[in-house]
């Protein structure tokens, strides 16, 4: 959105350091790391500040890395690490929610009601619990405690992590009031039904169960307030750990994302370039991405500064076979770019990019085709 509003690549850069700067205590990070892993925060966080809550929520959760790293920087890092492999998976599990996401303003209030908690307890469950146990842990950490949480319940935690950090509305958004954990509870248990224009759902214990009352409205909102603190835990974590790249770097694994979160990481690094990601095929043999120019016309500039892509979109799936394809404006090929894996191997030893060496590997076949793609 920003290229097509005319943004230069380097004006995108320094929107998104602008944005971050204030959240990071180690800003000149943000000048040394490539800007496509900075893109996806940048405009998280970017989401976030709009909302009157959301610095204060933000800072909140930064709160709790910081004090545990303060208190013993070892230890922090060993339970971040220790909870890497589960965040990993659960963003997996946000990119599925993301792939059967439905339209919702045209269900009906009960195939509404239905989604909406599928929604909500899907995301509280396998998405935003497993920060949560990780932040639990922390704030043991920070007052000299012991980080095992044992086989803690869900509920348990939400409550002891919100009494850590003192701020309930964060964990039981208002003005319901109820904690994530108990709108886990209304999705898992089936525990709502549609009255008339209204939803009524229960929860709380068996013995003595409570009742709200909600309309469409209000419950999108829920929703909403869902997956904002799923954006809040997510930008907080990541923001610690790039503001500590180097410690971070050696303790948390670098386990393979799926295949959607790939295409997102890759689809925001050239969006920052003015490139829009408009088709992409994957076999186990070689990776296509379309791109489409988001400046407009067919400059022969343009096409040159896609010929160090081949090197990113390696980076991202290494397949044998990597190939381009530059669209103009218009979405008219203009250019086929094609390179091995195995140069692309060979010119990226060792962490350095062999510049020169990258002409020397890159198959270049101008093309024109009447046709519009994207």
């Amino acid at each position: 959105a920003l290229s097509e509003l005319g943004f230069t690549p380097t004006q995108i850069k320094e929107l998104i350091v602008g944005t971050l700067t204030p959240f990071f205590e180690n800003p000149s990070i943000l000048n040394e790391v490539d800007v496509g892993l900075l893109a996806i925060e940048g405009t998280n966080v970017g989401k976030i500040t709009t909302d009157p809550e959301g610095e204060q929520f933000l800072q909140l959760i930064l709160g709790v890395y910081r004090a545990a790293y303060r208190a013993d920087a070892d230890a922090t890092f060993d339970v971040i690490a220790s909870w890497d492999e589960t965040i990993q998976i659960s963003v997996r599990e946000f990119w599925n929610q993301c792939l059967f996401e439905i339209n919702k303003e045209d269900l009906d209030l009960e195939h509404f009601r239905f989604e909406a908690f599928r929604n909500i307890g899907g995301v509280a469950e396998a998405c935003i619990q497993p920060y949560l146990r990780e932040g639990l842990a922390l704030t043991r950490i920070a007052a000299g405690g012991s980080p095992d949480l044992g086989s803690m319940a869900f509920g348990q935690v939400v409550r002891d992590y919100s009494r850590a950090l003192g701020d309930t509305s964060f964990l039981a958004p208002q003005p319901w009031g109820l904690f994530l954990s108990d709108w886990r509870n209304i999705a898992q248990h089936h525990s709502s039904r549609v009255d008339g224009e209204s939803i009524v759902a229960t929860y709380g214990r068996p013995d003595s169960p409570q009742t709200i009352t909600l309309t469409r409205s209000e419950l999108l909102d829920v929703l909403r307030r869902v997956f904002f603190r799923l954006s809040i835990v997510k930008s907080a974590r990541n923001i610690f750990t790039f503001d500590h790249f180097e410690e971070a770097k050696r303790t948390i694994s670098d386990l393979e994302p799926g295949e959607p979160s790939i295409l997102f990481q890759l689809s925001s690094a050239l969006a920052t370039q003015g490139f829009q990601v408009v088709d992409s095929g994957v076999t186990d043999n070689d990776v296509t991405i379309i791109l489409r120019d988001m400046q407009p016309g067919c400059n022969h500039g343009r096409m040159a500064h896609c010929t160090q892509f081949p090197i990113t979109v390696w980076l991202h799936y290494r397949k044998p076979l990597v190939r381009i394809r530059y669209l103009d404006s218009d979405g008219i090929l203009h250019l086929t770019i094609e390179t091995d894996g195995a140069d692309m191997e060979r010119i990226t030893a060792n962490g350095e990019i062999d510049w020169e060496g990258l002409a020397d590997c890159l198959r270049l076949t101008p093309e024109i085709s009447e046709d519009r793609i994207g």
